[in-house]
């Protein structure tokens, strides 16, 4: 439950920076804090606020920027990632990833694009990777890659609901919810994920 109020709170005021600040909030949120922030910007494109495109774009090259830089992390840190490996190596998600970081290039995407929707455990595997034989050039083609795809999820997912609450709601009551929809939807979400993440993690 206190979860849930953090997450409130914290989702309320991301909402209320975007509408403030917009834009340049997108990138800056995008980089530090994920899918929340990227999520709220996509309910509010919906309604009006700014391009969906604008959205992406800027989401796209923070979420590479970020992801590098701990993927540079990772590769500066590769004896403490190879003790880690060790003693946790047999579980999910990082047996997945020990068996697909090498070709074909596929399964390497396939393993990037997983990351992303595992609430909580984005970070932990991108220094995973840094700490693997894989050049940066290759993790920023196929990083790329998945991104786009983890995006347009994402993104489609806000806008769609945004679009929604649209239509159910009248024009004279719409911005005495919108607060409460956009919160309830991203909380919803990062839920899942965490749950997902965690249920993965036990197998």
């Amino acid at each position: 439950m206190a979860i849930l109020f953090e997450q409130l709170a914290f989702s309320e005021q991301i909402s209320l920076l975007l509408i403030r600040y917009g834009l340049i909030v997108v990138f800056f949120g995008a980089l530090f804090f994920g899918e929340t922030v990227i999520l709220s910007a996509a309910f509010l494109s919906a309604q009006g606020f700014w391009s969906i495109i604008f959205v992406f774009l800027l989401a796209f090259f923070a979420t590479l920027l970020s992801d590098s830089v701990w993927y540079l992390v990772g590769k500066k840190s590769n004896t403490a990632f190879q003790k880690f490996r060790e003693r946790y190596g047999g579980r999910l998600p990082l047996r997945f990833f020990s068996q697909h970081l090498s070709p074909p290039p596929t399964h390497a995407l396939l393993s990037l694009l997983f990351i992303k929707f595992l609430y909580g455990t984005r970070i932990l595997m991108l220094l995973y990777f840094g700490s693997q034989k894989v050049s940066f050039r290759y993790f920023t083609l196929l990083n790329a890659a998945g991104t786009f795809l983890w995006l347009v999820t994402i993104l489609l997912i806000g806008w769609l609901a945004g679009r929604g609450y649209d239509a159910l709601v009248p024009d004279l009551q719409r911005f005495q919810y919108v607060f409460l929809t956009l919160i309830l939807t991203v909380i919803v979400i990062k839920l899942f994920l965490s749950w997902l993440g965690k249920f993965l993690l036990k197998k």
